[in-house]
């Protein structure tokens, strides 16, 4: 079985600018059932970027959204029903009974927002670069798509709707992919 997927982790800063009241506007239109979100992302022209981790979010759902994946909901930080693991360390946790072939999942194409906890390197936090709760963005095929179609789609969400400068972006490839090479 073939699985795909994007993990996106970004540093938001949450400096106001002249797009909060744009986006502040946009929370009239339709909404996500899910994570109570407009479905399409507001961008800010200025900056041709997202102002906050709630503008990241909305954008990255939308995108996948788009491509016809269906968005799940964060599951609880204690997953339920899996003795293996006492906290989701990773977005993929819930879809786990799916890739094992233990439960059909609703969609062959799904995306969500995972709250995460970690320990593995507990005594690091504080620093700069290690975290114990977060969120990770992460889109899942199960059996419908793998590299060759994640790879544009990853790219094009990256320069097109957060506005990244391609010259930015330094692509790293496991040195025993053979697949990759």
């Amino acid at each position: 079985m073939a699985i795909a997927k994007l993990n996106l982790a970004v540093m938001v800063p949450s400096r106001r600018t002249d797009c909060q009241n744009r986006i502040a506007a946009s929370t009239s239109r339709q909404r996500s059932l899910v994570y109570n979100l407009p479905l399409s992302p507001v961008p800010c022209p200025r900056y041709n970027r997202f102002v906050d981790g709630h503008d990241l979010r909305r954008a990255f759902l939308g995108f996948f959204e788009k491509l016809e994946h269906r968005v799940m909901p964060s599951a609880p930080v204690v997953p339920a029903g899996d003795p293996t693991l006492l906290f989701t360390s990773a977005g993929m946790v819930p879809f786990k009974p799916y890739f094992m072939g233990q439960s059909q999942p609703p969609a062959n194409r799904l995306t969500s927002v995972q709250k995460c906890f970690r320990t593995s390197d507990i005594d690091s936090v504080g620093d700069e670069s290690h975290l114990t709760f977060f969120e990770m963005l992460g889109n899942f095929s199960i059996g419908d798509y793998f590299k060759a179609e994640m790879i544009p789609w990853a790219q094009e969400f990256i320069t097109k709707d957060l506005g990244i400068p391609q010259d930015r972006l330094w692509p790293a490839v496991f040195q025993d992919d053979d697949e990759a090479a």
